[in-house]
């Protein structure tokens, strides 16, 4: 837009900034329909998720921000609905990675996008490297942390039902939410990777 057609329409003309400000907005506005359109459209054509996409074996690593914590499972959720896992945790204390395994068996199933399991877990035990293991036991403060870790592993050995929403899957990757059953907020988020059968 020339310079007299602002002035001729009583403002001043705007600077190169502004320009592209009125550019960029103007180009947003038309282009907004579109995109919702285009979601729209490609949240409808989604296929549901189905039963079979998730049978299999997968590796998948959660991270536990809040409480410092990350898990590597060596999942395996098969066609008959039961599941068994294998799961590595880390828990980040005092300057140390405490470190623990814990196997799990029990079941699966879907609703729409929300994978649940019902797991029983087996007793947690420590996998502490050697410069780790001497450390803590050395020092009844870092005895008594890794006492409580394990605790808290320990007492998910009753049925404890878990629930992830699925974000996104592929052939190759599933991503998921763990949603908390007694509040309904987001608690980890999780990376998983099919593994070859």
């Amino acid at each position: 837009i020339s310079g007299s057609l602002w002035q001729e329409a009583g403002y001043l003309k705007p600077n190169s900034h502004q320009t592209n400000l009125i550019c960029t907005r103007t180009i947003m506005k038309k282009l907004t329909p579109i995109l919702i359109l285009t979601a729209t459209i490609s949240a409808a054509n989604a296929a549901p998720l189905n039963e079979a996409q998730l049978a299999g074996q997968w590796r998948c690593t959660t991270e536990y921000p809040s409480i410092y914590a990350a898990v590597t499972d060596s999942l395996t959720l098969r066609p008959n609905h039961y599941a068994n896992s294998i799961g590595d945790y880390t828990f980040r204390r005092q300057g140390l990675n405490f470190r623990f395994q814990q196997s799990a068996t029990g079941t699966w199933q879907l609703s729409n996008d929300t994978l649940i399991l019902v797991w029983n877990s087996n007793r947690a035990r420590p996998q502490h490297d050697a410069a780790t293991r001497q450390t803590i036991g050395n020092n009844p403060e870092l005895r008594n942390i890794e006492h409580r870790i394990a605790t808290i592993l320990d007492s998910d050995r009753q049925a404890k039902t878990i629930t992830l929403r699925i974000d996104s899957l592929d052939a190759g990757t599933m991503r998921q939410t763990q949603i908390d059953d007694q509040t309904g907020q987001e608690m980890a988020q999780s990376i998983c990777r099919r593994l070859p059968n």
